[in-house]
């Protein structure tokens, strides 16, 4: 009865705690050259291939990975594994 209650408070707390979540497409070393010499329209191939998973990540730690998937007009993730107890 009070643990329950307890319980609900903090269920809806929880609900209440927005957090940034964002996901990794890739990585690329440039020259500071390269950097400046980009332009409208330049292609940055990244290190992550077209079926490779990305990582989601959360305050910087990844937290899960999935595959990139179109959602209407939107980008999305299919999330394939996570790496933490829910």
């Amino acid at each position: 009865t009070c643990d329950i209650r307890h319980e609900e408070q903090i269920v809806a707390l929880l609900d209440e705690i927005k957090v940034q979540v964002s996901v990794s497409l890739g990585e690329v070393t440039l020259s500071a050259r390269e950097l400046l010499g980009l332009e409208p329209g330049a292609l940055v191939t990244l290190d992550t291939a077209l079926d490779q998973e990305v990582n989601v990540l959360l305050n910087g730690k990844v937290v899960a990975q999935g595959t990139i998937v179109a959602i209407g007009e939107h980008y999305g993730i299919r999330v394939s594994q996570t790496f933490y107890s829910p």
